[in-house]
């Protein structure tokens, strides 16, 4: 409306909003398939971020929440 570029989030609200994304996912859908489809989500919420081939790598192994949420709470 004004013109105006907004900002990048920062890196923390990104791990934010995967995480509630998950969560949500996991609700909804349970924790086996929402881990398998937060993958992909993964790779989106990181497109261009700096090592996201290296964390994408990792998150294509991550079967379970507490295990997404200890590998993004490590970056």
């Amino acid at each position: 409306e004004t013109g105006e570029i907004l900002p990048q989030p920062s890196l923390s609200e990104i791990r934010d909003m995967i995480l509630r994304h998950a969560r949500l996912q996991v609700e909804y859908k349970g924790e086996f398939i929402a881990m398998r489809e937060m993958r992909k989500h993964v790779a989106w919420y990181t497109k261009g971020l700096h090592g996201a081939a290296k964390l994408r790598e990792k998150i294509n192994t991550v079967e379970s929440y507490p295990e997404l949420e200890n590998l993004l709470t490590s970056l």
